[in-house]
């Protein structure tokens, strides 16, 4: 159930970079750098968006499972 209880941490925290990424920080970069010209580099800030919420879901699934396993030690 605790393996559940990380993953599910770690989607819904993913979710909530993307939709953050894609509504609010992505149309910002676009309006202040104007990417709109390039669409290369478009892409590439996308694909950048999408490794950072990879990475964020990796480290709070990381960080849910060590907690729930010192959670467990000290109990």
């Amino acid at each position: 159930m605790n393996k559940l209880k990380n993953w599910l941490t770690g989607v819904l925290c993913l979710f909530v970079w993307m939709g953050l990424w894609k509504f609010i920080l992505l149309p910002f970069l676009v309006k202040v750098f104007e990417l709109n010209d390039s669409l290369p580099l478009y892409n590439l800030t996308d694909l950048l968006g999408y490794l950072i919420g990879g990475f964020l879901f990796a480290f709070i699934s990381i960080r849910a499972k060590k907690t729930s396993v010192n959670k467990k030690t000290t109990l």
